[in-house]
This record gives C-alpha cells, sequence and structure tokens, in this order.
C-alpha cells in the first residue's frame, strides 16, 4: 500500500513539474486581456532594487530585497499597463521560468542582459504565469518609465529607477 501511495505521489509531483512551457501565442494573448489581474514588478538587472505593483490577486511576497514602492493597481490601471505594454512593443521578447532556468519564448535566440526586467505574474484558470520582459534599449525604457510615473504620480521610484540605468 506505501509503495502505491508513493508510486501515485510521484506520479502527480512529476505532472506539476514537467508542465510546458507556455506557447508565445497565449503568453501574448493573456498578457492583452484586460480581465487578467496583473501582478508587475520592475527590477534592475544585478540588483536589489524593485518596484513592485500588485493588483487584488497577489501572488507572493518579498523577502529581503530593496522595494521602493508597493503601489496598488486596479482594473483600470491594468487596461493602461496593458496598452503600455503593446505601445512599447514589449511582448516581442518574452522569458519564462523553468526548473529555474530562463527560457525564451518568442524565438530560439540567445538570452541576453537587459537594462532592467518587467516581471508580469498572473492567474489563467487553474495556473500561476510568471513572464519576463527584459528592456535593452534607454530611450525606449525612459519613455516608458515616463508613461508608468504618470499612471502612479507622486512616486518617485521611476525616477529613480531612471537615475540608476
Amino acid at each position: 500500500m506505501n509503495k502505491f501511495i508513493l508510486l501515485i505521489g510521484l506520479f502527480v509531483f512529476s505532472n506539476i513539474f514537467s508542465q510546458e512551457i507556455p506557447s508565445y501565442k497565449d503568453i501574448t494573448s493573456e498578457l492583452i486581456n484586460p480581465e487578467n489581474s496583473l501582478n508587475i514588478e520592475f527590477s534592475l538587472y544585478n540588483s536589489d532594487f524593485f518596484i513592485i505593483i500588485e493588483n487584488d490577486i497577489k501572488m507572493s511576497r518579498y523577502l529581503d530585497v530593496d522595494l521602493c514602492a508597493v503601489l496598488k493597481s486596479n482594473f483600470e490601471t491594468n487596461k493602461t499597463i496593458q496598452e503600455i505594454i503593446l505601445k512599447y512593443e514589449l511582448l516581442k521578447v518574452i522569458y519564462v521560468l523553468k526548473e529555474e532556468q530562463l527560457v525564451r519564448i518568442d524565438s530560439k535566440e540567445e538570452i541576453k542582459s537587459p537594462l532592467y526586467w518587467i516581471t508580469i505574474k498572473y492567474k489563467v484558470e487553474k495556473h500561476s504565469r510568471l513572464v519576463l520582459l527584459p528592456v535593452f534599449e534607454k530611450n525606449t525604457s525612459e519613455q516608458i518609465l515616463n508613461d508608468f510615473s504618470k499612471l502612479f504620480p507622486n512616486q518617485n521610484c521611476f525616477s529613480i529607477l531612471q537615475s540608476k540605468l
């Protein structure tokens, strides 16, 4: 009986961690769907600097990180965030984590170091997703941060992030 329970447990455990990487098409359609509750994190590459935008569905808490701000989002701000994502074509390059390694799902190109990461966590049906959108260009970066600072006025974290680039 114990072997049977162990075998079932091993099967369930292996199915949880052997889930397929979501397709590029699935991720892009999910990220632009206003119904999805997005939790966003801006983080500098190789740094402890974070800006977190939480929505109604909190995905995790952050320990031992230098948080600049935890901002609150809602359905309207999420729609604007999705517009910003589309405006700056941030969905051209998408990474996901698989077995604690970054995997690029939009192409087979090599992973490059960005200026900073925009990490998005959200739920779809029964699954939680975590995608990473890199920002490479300084000019585009400044425009993105300006748009976010307009969306969340009276927050100096976006200008601090800009000065750290």
